[in-house]
């Protein structure tokens, strides 16, 4: 009860008191109503009166605005006589309780007796045989503080719904004023909750089986969790201080409290970076992935604290307190990361300032031009391109840049001060540095396809600017982190190469009419591995840049039928022993080559050939010195797409074979191999048992896995009795 007692006061001080009073729950939240309410405090020089006037009321004003006035009775003025006082004070109270009741508050239990402090409570029932001090200090403690906590629940708390997470969550301002620069920079977007985004977590809240806000901030911590976990910055930077320790990665979890799962301040850590991406280099570089006892746990919360202590995040918490954690204080921690984080984030669109100053005796005008500007990425905040300023004054313009490029802008703007008369003073230029420190995605679209099944869809993209344009297309298999070392191809070039992909596009650019803010993407899908593959395709015009990711996740590969024919005769084997000689052993034709697998290749290659070559390979693709041709090529080519197909030159396979129905009448063997799955024509012999009991139709579903795990193969068995 102390360290709950402890977290809410700790968030009355620093939350709606704005760190100007603290209110002691013990004995300090009736100090202002008790008639104790000076305080003499002196100071070196003079002795100063300090007027205790703060109570629980003013927190219910700070959270409920002064509306509150309307429902509870707050008097003006206490009266000097006791009993008055005393009587009007518990009219407070019960106005009080009697307004949380009407916000859904679980107060009907408190009587508002044990809301004073003692020595009123004895002046006031002096007929009754009155409870002793400790006893009464327990009960009025306990009332406050389920006062408090049904407070935060119904008035703060409850505000979180799932209709209001998209104003809360993206609710950011940003404002830098600074002194006269000489030049002014800026940093565009982390990426904010988009309505996918929000969608998701909406979807995983109603999963969970908490208090609906609870189940959002969960849910929240969750898919930033998760979205971190495929982040550059863990793979690049976060390593274990212990250079013996094996490498480990970064595994995602269901997140299910706000004790045990963010003991290790992993979870805090990632939300963190999702809004402050600044934070990683500095204080998120040398955290254990997978700390494994209470020392590794508070170095990783000591981290995280002296982060938020650097951008004054605002709540008060120690290390120790998230890793000997209390749920009320965890609870509201987690509100406040929600609510304040994203206010953190850097935006698309920053504001520096530049100050003049007139020295002269007389007013004088300035002009203010850009140059090398035709992008109109800068611009003056106000729009007024003259400045004037009277004698001896002092004026501030606001430069904005809007980062709509991902690749450094610069542009000039001359101050000319000696074009307008009378009085003329000088000019001065500054050169103006837009630089994009990250950009992210505006569309994601998660496509799912069978595996060796191509597939073709057009996606409707929403387009951030308004503007008749061609965007050049370019794609990148890295996150728009660091753009400076973000490793992307042009798509009209890269189009060229002979080289089979998974995800093709079936444009070389992408035409988006004025005010048009949709446009069409036509793109080609065939997924030859089991692999979820992300691409980030960039559009890039000369007025501006956008982002899109497209998700590829492959599901089963399709199924082939093969038919096979037996006789039904008797078994000769001691089970589980199988007699070569036994009748009902009979031998399945398996492809050779994985006929799916290469019809999709040979489809998804052949929109790489202009019509002159789609003579040639027509011819060629089926024989050995096509398939050499392909090899070379794909072996000359270093991305990932290339070496998604690889494995489909390997001559010798070995496969895993498994069933979905366990107590199957048939024996077959764990594992089968094919000497040559480059065969078009050719057939390997499987040997299988069959049970004398077999149905006359029979059928059974077999997967073939590849020993590399890159190669599957679906057959539905149709096993037909011919007597």
């Amino acid at each position: 009860m102390r360290r709950t007692i402890d977290a809410v006061e700790k968030w009355m001080y620093s939350d709606p008191l704005k760190f100007q009073f603290n209110l002691d729950v013990t004995c300090g939240i009736t100090a202002v109503y008790s008639g104790l309410c000076s305080i003499q405090r002196a100071s070196s020089e003079k002795r100063k009166i300090h007027t205790v006037d703060k109570s629980f009321l003013n927190v219910l004003t700070s959270i409920y605005g002064r509306e509150i006035y309307q429902h509870i009775f707050i008097p003006k003025s206490l009266p000097t006589d006791m009993n008055e006082r005393i009587n009007l004070v518990l009219k407070t109270y019960d106005s009080m309780l009697t307004f949380l009741l009407l916000q859904n508050a679980h107060v009907s239990h408190i009587n508002s007796i044990y809301l004073l402090n003692y020595d009123d409570y004895c002046a006031i029932n002096p007929r009754m045989v009155n409870i002793e001090e400790t006893i009464f200090e327990a009960r009025s403690r306990q009332s406050w503080l389920d006062i408090i906590l049904q407070t935060y629940k119904q008035l703060v708390l409850s505000k979180l719904r799932a209709n209001a997470i998209s104003a809360i969550a993206n609710d950011t301002k940003i404002n830098q004023p600074i002194d006269i620069v000489r030049s002014v920079s800026s940093t565009s977007c982390v990426q904010l909750l988009t309505d996918a985004d929000i969608n998701i977590i909406v979807e995983r809240a109603q999963e969970k089986s908490h208090f609906e806000p609870e189940s959002i901030l969960l849910a929240w911590l969750e898919y930033h969790f998760e979205q971190q976990c495929k982040e550059n910055w863990l793979s690049n930077y976060l390593k274990t201080i212990n250079s013996m320790e094996e490498k480990v990665n970064l595994q995602q979890k269901i997140i299910d409290n706000f004790e045990d799962d963010l003991i290790d301040s992993l979870v805090l850590i990632t939300v963190t970076a999702s809004y402050c991406p600044y934070l990683i280099d500095e204080y998120f570089d040398n955290i254990f992935i997978n700390p494994k006892n209470p020392e590794e746990y508070l170095h990783n919360a000591i981290c995280v604290v002296r982060a938020w202590r650097k951008i004054r995040l605002g709540f008060i918490i120690e290390p120790q307190e998230i890793v000997y954690p209390n749920s009320v204080q965890m609870l509201m921690l987690i509100h406040h990361l929600f609510q304040i984080l994203p206010t953190y984030s850097p935006r698309k669109d920053i504001v520096r300032h530049i100050g003049f100053s007139n020295t002269l005796d007389s007013p004088v005008d300035l002009i203010l031009e850009f140059f090398g500007n035709s992008s109109e990425r800068f611009s003056i905040v106000d729009g007024d391109s003259m400045l004037h300023l009277n004698s001896h004054d002092s004026k501030t313009i606001k430069v904005k840049y809007h980062a709509k490029k991902i690749n450094e802008t610069q542009a000039y703007l001359l101050v000319c001060g000696s074009a307008i008369g009378p009085s003329f003073t000088k000019n001065h230029c500054f050169i103006l540095d837009g630089n994009t420190s990250r950009i992210g995605s505006i569309n994601e679209y998660k496509i799912k396809s069978e595996m060796y099944n191509i597939v073709d869809k057009v996606i409707g993209i929403t387009v951030p600017y308004e503007f008749d344009t061609d965007y050049d297309i370019w794609i990148s298999e890295e996150v728009p982190v660091k753009i400076s070392s973000l490793k992307m191809a042009r798509w009209s070039e890269l189009r060229k190469k002979k080289v089979p992909r998974r995800l093709f596009i079936n444009q070389k650019t992408l035409y988006v009419m004025k005010n048009a803010r949709k446009a069409n993407l036509s793109i080609t899908l065939a997924c030859m591995a089991p692999d979820t593959r992300i691409f980030w395709i960039i559009f890039q015009a000369k007025l501006g840049d956008f982002v899109i990711k497209i998700t590829s996740i492959p599901k089963s590969s399709l199924v082939e039928t093969i038919n096979v024919e037996w006789d039904r005769k008797k078994c000769i084997c001691t089970l589980p022993k199988i007699m070569d000689t036994c009748p009902l052993n009979i031998e399945i034709s398996i492809p050779s080559r994985n006929l799916q697998l290469w019809n999709c290749v040979k489809k998804i290659f052949q929109k790489t050939l202009n019509s002159r070559e789609q003579t040639f390979w027509s011819k060629q693709l089926d024989t050995n010195i096509g398939l050499k041709l392909i090899h070379w090529l794909m072996e000359s080519h270093e991305d990932n797409t290339a070496k998604e197909f690889l494995h489909i030159f390997n001559k010798s396979v070995d496969y895993t074979i498994s069933v979905l129905d366990k107590q199957s009448n048939i024996i077959f063997p764990e594992t089968f191999h094919i000497p040559d799955v480059q065969q078009l024509h050719e057939n390997v012999k499987m040997k299988i048992h069959l049970s004398d009991t077999l149905s006359e139709s029979y059928c059974i579903l077999m997967t073939f896995t590849s020993s590399n795990g890159r190669e599957q193969r679906n057959y539905n068995i149709i096993l037909t009795c011919k007597n």
